[in-house]
């Protein structure tokens, strides 16, 4: 008897124990089930109200209802850990002479991340001479390949395709600014108008992508706004106000996001979608 009773207990114990295993190895595979993105959730800041909250990452640059405002924001993962440095920053500019097609200038110059290309341009404002439009040139190795003229220059960044930025500053007081991109061949593929100065700019290494970043303007709401391009299509992915302003970038083109970091004392670095925010 004492034997059918143990015999017995080891028998409900083996079944509970294989049934525990069972329901561990369902949610398991229900969780390997799952794509990635998924399972994986992303610290995020609302860029109203700024506060925090967690969210699934296949839901990055989506546009949704804040938990706490209840105002709409882009999901915007923010990042904790330090990250690599980035690829494309804003530079330190030099100046020197150059000889062109238009004989020889002084100006700011920058090299394509492959030293392929040479940007060279002139603010005529900055250099005495308000009203006279800027004069920018590109080079190919001795070659100049185009040339073209804007208000203000600044800010230029060429990538390794040869295709070029700048943030041209205008010829007013107001608070107001345009942002330019080119091709090689000196052909414009965004041309931006904003309400608000721009702060600064970046072009990703490949030339594919560009972002510009405006200043405070408390009169429009184009101020403190960070734009994102796709120059191949020449259009303007999206727009948003970051939760800090933008010092470096980091374009990560295969895995379609953004990189920026500031001097946030909060934020090491943000991270951003780069496709279009979904409305639905």
């Amino acid at each position: 008897m004492l034997q059918s009773l143990i015999l017995l207990a080891i028998s409900i114990a083996t079944r509970k124990a294989l049934s525990k295993l069972g329901n561990q190895m369902s949610e398991l595979n229900d969780q390997q089930n799952l794509p990635a993105n998924e399972s994986e959730f992303l610290k995020g800041e609302c860029t109203n109200c700024h506060g925090h909250f967690e969210f699934p990452k296949s839901g990055l640059g989506e546009i949704v209802a804040c938990p706490h405002c209840k105002t709409s924001t882009v999901l915007i993962a923010t990042t904790e850990e330090p990250i690599a440095p980035p690829v494309v920053i804003k530079s330190e500019l030099a100046l020197d002479a150059f000889k062109t097609s238009d004989g020889e200038i002084f100006g700011h110059f920058i090299k394509s991340p492959s030293q392929e290309y040479l940007l060279v341009w002139s603010d005529q404002w900055a250099a005495g001479h308000p009203r006279t439009k800027g004069p920018f040139y590109l080079f190919h190795g001795k070659d100049e390949i185009c040339k073209g003229q804007i208000q203000r220059p600044n800010d230029g960044q060429v990538a390794d395709n040869g295709s070029f930025i700048f943030c041209d500053w205008l010829f007013t007081q107001n608070l107001s600014s345009v942002f330019y991109a080119f091709n090689r061949c000196g052909e414009v593929l965004v041309e931006k108008k904003l309400r608000a100065n721009l702060y600064n700019a970046a072009i990703s290494q490949d030339g594919l992508f560009a972002a510009c970043q405006t200043a405070v303007n408390n009169d429009s709401r184009q101020g403190e706004l960070l734009t994102l391009f796709d120059l191949t299509l020449r259009k303007e992915i999206w727009h948003i106000n970051p939760p800090f302003c933008p010092e470096f970038y980091e374009f990560r083109t295969r895995a379609l996001e953004l990189i920026i970091r500031g001097c946030s004392p909060v934020y090491k670095a943000c991270v951003l979608n780069m496709v279009p925010a979904s409305k639905g």
